[in-house]
């Protein structure tokens, strides 16, 4: 939106400005999801329900360990650390020391 105008830009000047051409705009927005994407979607699930479940104890070659057990997905623990990271959570959440 033009702060000074309040109204939006157009799809032009909103490309220019972005560096992107208005062609690779339009096939951005009419992209579909790829299978790796939807896979990727359902192991992210997995991982939160898991996590959330277990307080966040587990780390990544662990996460690796269950999902390749309990789901139809074989991933590395690399894919796993991408996947969380790319979702936010970033892995290990630190407790507060008890003293």
């Amino acid at each position: 939106m033009n702060p000074d105008a309040g109204k939006f830009y157009g799809i032009s000047k909103a490309c220019r400005m972005m560096g992107v051409s208005r062609a690779a705009y339009y096939k951005w927005t009419h992209r579909k999801v790829t299978v790796h994407e939807q896979e990727n979607q359902a192991i992210r699930d997995y991982i939160i329900e898991l996590e959330e479940k277990n307080h966040y104890v587990f780390g990544f070659k662990r996460l690796m360990t269950y999902i390749n057990a309990e789901t139809q997905y074989h991933v590395s623990h690399g894919r796993v650390r991408r996947i969380m990271r790319l979702a936010g959570e970033g892995g290990h959440r630190m407790l507060p020391l008890v003293p």
